[in-house]
């Protein structure tokens, strides 16, 4: 959902803010439910001796929080909780253990009854038990629970190298039943790693340690902090697990030795990997191979029958099947592991999730054992729970843009597994937009009088689709193939369009942080359906047209007069004024501002109007560092990079097509984007991310972009304190839908936590869009970017977000004020003065802009 200024929404917000605020100041801290000699914990304080170190950690380590206040005042949890009457609590908590589908009132009744409450039957008191069960009950203070908590503290600071740290609470009395725990610890002074060194015994392990040591997490003269020394082993351990080290740490032979006894404040630290007994002959840790592994299409089971079971063998894999439904090759292709093959943990894991992503099976068992009578050697059993062959599945969902406003979104999917028997998907999909748009034609404005309807057919392979790949890709890059095919009507929204998209993807993932993906035939058709709306929904392109027709009509009144009484079209008069080009030479000498609007106008209209026939070679490559869990401070890079034409081109230079496939205009031209973000994760709930992105497109010979494939600015997902496409290009307002052929944006953000699943964020976003070609036909107003002055181009945003988290899927609400426009005159284009806090830019979006 995009972008919206809502003036009378944030007006209410506000005067339901303050009134929230008034509110609770008499009911925030309501202690009707705090029992007599109890206190409600208001407060959680942390007096630390000297410098306030980890204190932004200390909160985790505490059992008893008080309750959450959204906004930090408003305790809305516990004004739900406290809204019942308190003696029904016991009560409601016990209806809600019930089955939803056998609660009734005469179940609520009897347990009112039973438990006294007879008076309070025959009512579902329903808002009171919403209330009662989103709400969560007054934090009262324990002393055991703080006792326990100062403890924790002390270890928490012991743990991090503060050796000789103390803590200790008070309880502080702050009104009637309300108190305060403020937890003072003096840490003293904290232990450092004074020299670091390593006693490695084992000629293959210590080999294997030092080609890795450059990412180990230990440094010296930093604190003696036991969670990185923990995150130091668990590295250490996976690294060895990678390389055929199946026991490894089993019975804690990675540890650290340190001498802490000396109270000194700088220790030596050494590594050790040792076995404490030895278990073999050899004296060494041994490398594991695999030796039989067996597929099993069907879930593991007490009981040995083994009738109806076909055992067979291929590909020195042993295959024990009960459906028969899947090909040899197809089952043994989704397992990475294979016989005789040094042991990888990341291969198991690439196996599991390769398995998973091939959407045929579940996992019910995956189990590793030491091979009877071997000391080297490990069998492995995997039993696959087959999927249903069919799905049908139906979704619903609430959309928004820029012409449809609101609408509602039905669709259904099919789903058919294992067509050929390869484990190759068929799903189908059928999805419709419903809508109302709104025309100065007012006979038009009728209810769900637009639409967007989509049908879309993909078949997914778990291999390349290509003669001899699978000889040339190893399955351990987890290679799969798309084979899709789209085509999509729109009415009244926008020009009106169909749209037919038909592709072949490859996807190769070598390692779980790298993704490569090939789309080696992206063909698209657009027809415009409706371009007899351009000037209805470009209403700065009308303006223009109406200037133009009105200087062009003065001398030509017979013209304006066919005009008049829609005896000709607006593309009809707009080609008899590019016939005449002594009319345009002379508007060009005499008025050049309406001449370069003219020519801009008749750019666009000319380039958003066109049917297009577009070809593309597609590659983009992605490296994610999110999905490595030891990463504290992931990175993140995406380029993409496409050629558009090259194929069509060649057809045309053997047919003398003229340009044309089907008599429609082809595209060509290369566009290069790239993403890079960076996450910078301050502790479990604080983060900084950031994000820049650069994106070209370059046309070739006298082709143009068409508009699917320009940049634009703005929106909930890039500069949100702007609306798609109102932004640029460069320092100018071209009005409607502003694109262009070249774009930056850069975007910074501070998230924190608000409220239990609620979330907050800082952002500020800056970017805009500019020209890659020169001033021609297709480009009549220059807006090139220019690096020595492209800043003072540059239109930045800031705002507040707020974030709730359903687990499965991010809700995102963000208000965006803009700082500096560069639609204002240069020089007046940073100006807080105008920044109205009651009118910003609000976007509602799902899940996170980067």
């Amino acid at each position: 959902m995009e972008a919206v200024n809502i003036h009378k929404f944030i007006k209410f917000c506000i005067k339901l803010l303050f009134f929230a605020v008034v509110g609770n100041i008499f009911f925030s801290c309501q202690t009707s439910k705090v029992p007599d000699g109890k206190y409600l914990l208001t407060k959680n304080e942390y007096d630390i001796k000297g410098k306030d170190v980890h204190k932004s950690l200390l909160p985790e380590y505490v059992k008893q929080k008080p309750n959450a206040k959204m906004f930090f005042i408003l305790p809305f949890e516990l004004w739900m909780y406290n809204y019942s009457n308190k003696k029904l609590d016991e009560s409601f908590e016990e209806y809600d253990r019930i089955i939803p589908s056998e609660r009734s009132q005469a179940k609520l009744d009897s347990i009112l009854i039973n438990n006294g409450l007879g008076e309070y039957a025959g009512k579902s008191y329903w808002l009171q038990r919403q209330m009662h069960k989103l709400g969560s009950p007054p934090t009262i203070i324990d002393t055991l629970s703080t006792e326990s908590s100062t403890i924790r503290l002390q270890k928490f600071y012991q743990s991090k190298g503060y050796f000789d740290a103390v803590s200790s609470f008070k309880v502080e009395p702050k009104g009637k039943k309300k108190a305060k725990i403020t937890y003072s610890i003096n840490p003293g002074k904290v232990t450092k790693i004074k020299e670091y060194s390593y006693n490695i015994p084992y000629d293959e392990l210590r080999e294997l340690y030092l080609t890795r040591k450059k990412n180990e997490f230990i440094k010296v003269g930093n604190p003696l902090d036991q969670q990185i020394l923990k995150k130091e082993i668990e590295r250490l351990e996976n690294n060895f697990k990678n390389n055929g080290y199946y026991d490894i740490n089993n019975t804690r032979e990675i540890y650290f030795k340190t001498d802490t006894i000396n109270k000194e404040r700088e220790v030596p630290l050494q590594l050790v990997i040792k076995r404490d007994t030895l278990v073999d002959s050899t004296g060494k840790f041994r490398k594991y191979y695999y030796n039989k592994i067996t597929i099993n299409d069907f879930r593991p089971s007490r009981n040995s029958n083994t009738e109806n079971i076909t055992t067979t063998n291929f590909e020195n894999y042993i295959l024990n099947s009960k459906h028969n439904k899947y090909t040899k090759k197809a089952l043994t292709n989704l397992v990475i592991i294979e016989p005789n093959d040094l042991y990888s943990q990341k291969d198991i894991v690439a196996t599991k999730r390769r398995i998973y992503a091939s959407n045929n099976f579940d996992i019910s068992d995956f189990v590793i054992k030491k091979a009877p009578a071997s000391d080297s050697l490990l069998d492995v059993q995997i039993y696959l729970n087959p999927k249903k062959k069919f799905d049908l599945d139906f979704s619903s969902d609430v959309q928004y843009s820029e012409l449809l406003n609101f609408g509602f979104s039905p669709g259904i999917n099919f789903k058919m597994r294992n067509i050929f028997g390869g484990a190759e998907n068929l799903d189908i999909g059928l999805q419709g937009t419903f809508g109302t748009v709104k025309f100065e034609d007012t006979s038009k404005n009728k209810p769900l009088n637009a639409s967007d309807v989509s049908l879309q057919a993909k078949i997914s392979y778990p291999k390349i689709l290509f003669p001899y790949a699978d000889k040339l890709i190893s399955k351990k890059m987890t290679p799969s193939s798309e084979l899709i095919f789209r085509i999509n009507q729109q009415k009244n929204i926008g020009l009106g369009r169909v749209n037919a998209t038909a592709g072949l993807n490859y996807y190769i993932q070598p390692k779980e942080t790298i993704k490569h993906r090939l789309n080696l035939l992206n063909t698209q058709y657009t027809n415009i359906t409706q371009p007899e709306n351009y000037f209805s929904i470009f209403s700065s392109a009308k303006v223009t047209r109406d200037k133009i027709f009105a200087n062009y009509f003065e001398s030509n009144p017979s013209l304006e007069t066919q005009y008049s009484n829609n005896e000709v079209t607006d593309d009809y008069v707009i080609q008899q004024i590019e016939q005449d080009i002594n009319y345009l030479e002379q508007l060009r000498i005499n008025d050049n501002s309406l001449y370069l609007s003219y020519r801009n106008m008749e750019a666009r209209k000319r380039i958003n109007t066109a049917n297009t026939f577009n070809n593309s070679f597609i590659y983009e490559f992605e490296y994610n560092e999110k999905v490595d869990a030891l990463k504290t401070h992931p990175f993140y890079l995406n380029v993409k990079t496409e050629y558009s034409g090259a194929l069509l081109h060649a057809v045309d230079n053997i047919f003398n097509l003229n340009g044309k496939i089907f008599n429609v205009n082809y595209t060509q031209f290369t566009k290069f984007d790239v993403d890079i973000r960076k996450y910078w994760n301050i502790n479990k709930n604080h983060q900084i991310a950031f994000r820049q992105f650069a994106g070209i497109a370059i046309p070739i010979g006298d082709n143009f972009i068409p508009f699917y494939k320009s940049y634009f600015m703005g929106g909930s997902n890039d500069l949100r304190a702007w609306t798609p496409y109102s932004v640029g290009p460069a320092g100018r307002d071209h009005g409607d839908f502003s694109v262009d052929t070249f774009k930056l944006l850069s975007s910074l953000e501070y998230r924190f936590p608000l409220s239990g699943s609620l979330q907050g964020a800082l952002f500020v976003d800056a970017g805009n869009i500019w020209s890659s070609q020169k001033k021609s036909d297709f480009n009549p107003i220059d807006s090139n970017f220019d690096i020595s002055d492209f800043y003072n181009e540059l239109a930045i945003g800031s705002g507040l977000g707020f974030r709730y988290d359903f687990k499965y899927l991010i809700f995102r609400f963000d208000l965006a004020y803009k700082l500096a426009n560069p639609h204002r005159p240069l020089g007046n284009r940073f100006d807080l003065t105008e920044v109205n806090l009651l009118k910003p830019t609000i976007n509602f979006a799902i899940n996170y802009p980067f």
